[in-house]
């Protein structure tokens, strides 16, 4: 990251500089306890949208760190995707062994939750 900063002061140019999300957990103790300042809010609602905390100084530039509840909801929809991904594949994996056990051993078909 150095060299792309070298690069931008040498521009002369304004700049927002960003990184990958576990960058953070550098922080997560400061982000858990400092105090968060909001940047956007709803104008209807006043419920906050944006916030951002200051968690350093690195070279002379400013660590901030931002997040949103766009992005939050974002990733509450990736998660919610996925965990339905897995319970779906979860529950192929114990049809296919339901069926298994009842071909192999003969035994009575169980119902959903119930174990012999």
């Amino acid at each position: 990251m150095a060299d792309s900063l070298r690069v931008i002061w040498e521009a002369r140019v304004s700049y927002v500089l960003t990184d990958r999300r576990d960058a953070a957990q550098v922080f997560a103790a400061q982000v858990a306890t400092g105090p968060w300042r909001a940047i956007r809010t709803d104008r209807q609602t006043g419920a906050v949208l944006v916030e951002v905390q200051e968690v350093g100084r690195e070279d002379g530039d400013r660590l901030l760190l931002v997040r949103s509840q766009g992005c939050r909801r974002k990733e509450q929809g990736i998660h919610n995707r996925l965990l339905t991904r897995l319970t779906e594949a979860l529950a192929r994996q114990l049809e296919g062994v339901y069926l298994l056990r009842t071909n192999v051993q003969g035994t009575p078909p169980l119902k959903c939750g119930m174990t012999t």
